[in-house]
This record gives C-alpha cells, sequence and structure tokens, in this order.
C-alpha cells in the first residue's frame, strides 16, 4: 500500500510542477522546460494556485519559486514576489538572479537599495553558466 501512496504522491507533485511550469514559464527563461507564456497570455488566479501548490510540494524547486515569483510581480504582490525572486536566485536560477538584482537594482518596493547586490546577484548568473555549460559566456546583458 505504502508504494501505491508513494507512486500517487510523485504523480501529484510532478502535475503541479509541470502545469506551474506550462502555465507561468517566461519565454526568455534560458532554464525553462516549456515554451513559455507571455505576461499578457498567463490566466493569474488559476497559474498562481497551481504554482502555489508545486511549490508547497517542491519548496527547493527554484524554477517553480520563480515562476510564483513571476506571477506575483505580474499581479502587484510585490513583497512576496520580492521574497520569492531572492529564494530563488539564492537557490541558483540563472533567471531569478538576474531579475532579482534587476529588482534592487530599480529600487522596487521591499527589494533592498543597494547596488552592491544587484551587482552579485548579476555576477552569479555567469558563473552558473559556464557550471553548466563549460564556456564563460559573460554578463547576462
Amino acid at each position: 500500500m505504502s508504494v501505491l501512496v508513494s507512486v500517487l504522491m510523485a504523480a501529484a507533485t510532478s502535475s503541479a510542477s509541470s502545469d506551474c511550469n506550462r502555465l507561468a514559464a517566461h519565454p526568455e527563461d534560458p532554464q525553462r522546460v516549456t515554451p513559455g507564456v507571455t505576461q499578457d497570455a498567463i490566466d493569474y488566479p488559476v497559474a498562481i494556485r497551481i504554482c502555489e501548490t508545486g511549490v508547497a510540494k517542491e519548496p527547493e524547486n527554484a524554477r517553480l519559486r520563480y515562476q510564483l515569483a513571476r506571477l506575483l510581480f505580474y499581479t502587484n504582490q510585490t513583497q512576496r514576489a520580492v521574497e520569492e525572486m531572492k529564494r530563488s536566485a539564492d537557490d541558483n536560477h540563472m533567471q531569478a538572479q538576474y531579475i532579482y538584482g534587476t529588482f534592487v537594482a530599480r529600487a522596487r518596493p521591499f527589494a533592498p537599495k543597494d547596488i552592491c547586490i544587484a551587482e552579485r546577484y548579476w555576477h552569479k548568473w555567469p558563473h552558473e553558466k559556464t557550471r553548466h555549460h563549460g564556456t564563460h559566456q559573460g554578463h547576462p546583458f
């Protein structure tokens, strides 16, 4: 019986993860696993609910946390968006590192006001790319 429960729980987790990625992935995220959705094509209430479920089931999944942060930011839930984006960036999601640095550089509400913090996150970006792809392709912009 416990094997069946484990299989069902894994399927539910996988479904929430897949659905969150399908509903909220940014088209320019270099780590996306689906084609991506433009901001104007997102069904926000559904996507937020699905991504919150995914993050609750997989709290260590930086990609899902980034998707959730993106949705929260676009729906003016800025404080939570900044918190989730930072956590995703700290967990090495490349696009989250870039966006969190941008939140800081643009003095978004609830983001730190120190440009050096933005620089630190931006400089993480190419190092992660180097580690995963074996080439250093420079700063993200």
